[in-house]
């Protein structure tokens, strides 16, 4: 059995759901049985599998001081591939993980400041892949961007693109490999596995080779005693690493998480939004549909609303000039989210009669996102068109 450990120094890159499609493609492909073991003290990956309907592949639960004893036990049950999704690299129980990996994949997103600055002590005992995840369409990688990135590890040559395609079948625990299997993004997950496969396979044949030298059997048909960790629906949780080592949300020392509402015009950027936001700690609730925004305005009393724009003379923003004027929402801060590629977007709130505390301009960048969202949740909100808008 061979063992890939996805990580990341950052959050929000994509990390979970690359590992959840890789797995199920590598079973589907005949290279199974997969188990998954979610290591991220977030436990996207457990929620992921608790609502797919499919048993394979197997979630396995575990904990950290029993780590490695469990992926002995998996490997006697004759499993072929263990899939971890790793707890961020600026954590202590990160290592742990790391180092009982054939292979760390790492994806990054271009165009994103780290988290953190590199640590020169921060380096992976394993060999590292680098995957360009979440790639907006039709960009282009470029050398320079390829060189930064080969200073971590080997860089797939396969990118994954940003598409709707591929959130909206996490959401209901599937991949877009059974969702819309004929899709790009499909192809895309198909051609990374088939490198990632090429890559596991000279380990293997490194380690017979090895094994033949010594005079001694190779490992893979060895059998481990002990009890299989299957988990069951409903149950998987995360392992159990020490409060300590999880990366702190924005908001936890301050009481209560501040409340976002996302008005969203389409379910993928609904689900980014919302990524985005939890990951920072907020409590988030999003609509996907302008036809939903009343709704849920009339469900929620938010801290703050993200609304997204299309143009002066779009629904949105009739809807968000009748937001503005609400006095339930008087004193609640607005965040527009306008499209770059439209002329003039930063002026869309202005031409459109909108008063907002804040503006985002896709592409979205992580510090142009949460810049003005952190800042307004810090002080006591104002009224709409108050001096200090």
């Amino acid at each position: 059995m061979q063992v890939i450990v996805f990580a990341s120094q950052e959050s929000g890159v994509g990390k979970t759901t690359l590992a959840v499609h890789l797995a199920v493609h590598a079973e589907r492909a005949g290279q199974g049985p997969v188990a998954l073991i979610d290591g991220d003290p977030r436990g996207h990956l457990a929620r992921w599998w608790n609502t797919r309907a499919a048993a394979h592949p197997a979630l396995m639960s575990s904990s950290p001081d029993r780590l490695p004893a469990d992926i002995e036990a998996i490997r006697g049950a004759g499993f072929a591939l263990l899939v971890i999704d790793a707890p961020p690299t600026a954590t202590r129980g990160a290592r742990q993980v790391i180092e009982l990996a054939d292979i760390v994949v790492t994806p990054m997103q271009l165009g994103r400041p780290r988290s953190r600055p590199a640590d020169p002590e921060d380096v992976f005992a394993s060999p590292a892949v680098v995957v360009v995840n979440g790639v907006a369409p039709r960009t282009r990688i470029t050398i320079d961007a390829a060189i930064a990135l080969s200073q971590r590890g080997a860089v797939a040559p396969t990118a994954i693109h940003q598409q709707a395609a591929i959130a909206s079948s996490m959401a209901n625990g599937e991949t877009v490999i059974e969702t819309a299997p004929e899709s790009p993004s499909a192809d895309e997950i198909r051609e990374l596995w088939t490198y990632l496969d090429g890559r596991l396979r000279r380990l293997r044949m490194a380690a017979r080779n090895q094994a033949a030298d010594a005079g001694r059997p190779s490992g893979a048909g060895r059998r481990a005693s002990g009890k299989l960790p299957l988990a069951g629906k409903g149950s998987g949780a995360p392992l159990g690493f020490a409060a300590a080592d999880h990366v702190p949300a924005q908001h936890d020392a301050a009481g209560p998480p501040a409340s976002i509402l996302v008005l969203a015009l389409d379910p993928f950027n609904a689900r980014l939004y919302h990524d985005l936001l939890e990951v920072r700690g907020y409590d988030v609730h999003v609509t996907e549909s302008v036809e939903g925004w009343v709704t849920a305005l009339d469900s929620c009393a938010p801290d703050l609303i993200l609304i997204e724009l299309c143009a002066p003379d779009h629904p949105s923003a009739s809807l968000a000039r009748d937001l503005a004027r609400d006095p339930r929402f008087s004193a609640t801060p607005i965040v527009a989210v306008t499209d770059a590629l439209v002329p003039d977007s930063r002026r869309i709130p202005a031409t459109a009669n909108i008063s907002c505390e804040g503006h985002i301009v896709k592409p979205i960048s992580f510090r142009d996102f949460y810049e003005p969202i952190d800042a307004l949740l810090a002080r006591a909100p104002g009224g709409h068109g108050s001096p200090d808008s």
